[in-house]
């Protein structure tokens, strides 16, 4: 009979990196009932399915959520294999994305209309979260079921699955640059029920785009304070590649807008973590995520 040691998948990284790269924002006493007790594996690939590894820098990019490890949760949990099937059809992407914490389904198309409407399917069949998004007017209307919440698990799977399309799909086209930029988006969203309004980027003047920039003056307030204005570090060399409007240092690949209203909401949750609501910033930096210029094609 195969050993239980036989059947784990270990991590590739070592328990210390794991470790490190833990966020502090969710104590484990405090990790909601929806996440697993114990991390199942991946299994075996799908059919049509491209599996993928997320390297040590990825993974830390992408937040490690906190959960209630056991040692041996850690010999059997592999967070850096993930999994993308896509399917193409016209002007429709549609596919799943797997990861050790669970899976999403999404789609986006471009209508008849013009607009192009991109959906994902949360883990466990817990709702949709929708953007049906204008080009032409830059205004997106969510879609979402009432009181879902964004968990840290939900996190990790959204900016992870924007790394595997960074990786695997790119953003040549409408609906191609527009699920990328969806997935960075709610990979942001702060981890309480869902608060997303209208978003509606004025044609005039809408963000501050700071490619090429090394600081910027970047303002937030909180529950426990008024609002604080600091001249900080910003771009691929600051903390946390601060005011990157997605997780992660991605300047030169994928979508890649940095704005000062990305940066004002990361500082929030740079200075507050995840347990005050950066709602505000978020919802402010909100047109960014889905319209702001990709510094890569400035050359950052």
């Amino acid at each position: 009979m195969m050993s239980v040691t036989s059947k784990r998948i270990r991590l590739s990284l070592a328990t210390a990196l794991l470790a490190a790269v833990l966020p502090t924002c969710l104590a484990a006493q405090d990790a909601p009932a929806d996440l697993p007790r114990a991390v199942s594996l991946l299994g075996a690939s799908e059919p049509g399915e491209i599996r993928l590894r997320l390297t040590a820098e990825q993974l830390e990019s992408v937040g490690i959520p906190e959960i209630a490890y056991t040692a041996a949760d850690r010999e059997v949990a592999d967070l850096a294999d993930i999994g993308l099937r896509t399917l193409r059809f016209g002007s429709r992407i549609e596919g799943t994305f797997r990861s050790a914490l669970g899976s999403l389904t999404f789609r986006s198309t471009v209508r008849p209309d013009g607009r192009i409407l991109v959906e994902n399917v949360l883990p466990n069949r817990r709702g949709t979260l929708s953007l049906l998004i204008s080009l032409e007017t830059r205004t997106a209307e969510p879609g979402y079921p009432a009181g879902v919440r964004i968990t840290p698990a939900d996190r990790f799977l959204f900016r992870a699955l924007a790394v595997a399309l960074t990786r695997e799909v790119g953003d040549k086209t409408a609906e191609t640059d527009l699920l990328l930029r969806a997935a960075q988006l709610w990979g942001d969203h702060p981890l309480q029920e869902v608060g997303l309004r209208r978003i509606a980027a004025k044609i005039d003047k809408s963000w501050t785009n700071l490619c090429g920039r090394s600081s910027a003056a970047l303002a937030h307030d909180a529950t426990d304070h008024g609002l604080i204005t600091e001249t900080l570090a910003v771009g691929p060399n600051s903390a946390n590649c601060r005011s990157r409007c997605g997780a992660g240092c991605g300047a030169l690949i994928g979508t890649s807008a940095w704005t000062v209203d990305c940066g004002e909401h990361d500082r929030c949750e740079q200075h507050h973590s995840c347990c005050v609501s950066c709602q505000d910033e978020f919802n402010s930096a909100s047109d960014d995520y889905l319209f702001a210029s990709n510094c890569r094609l400035s050359g950052w």
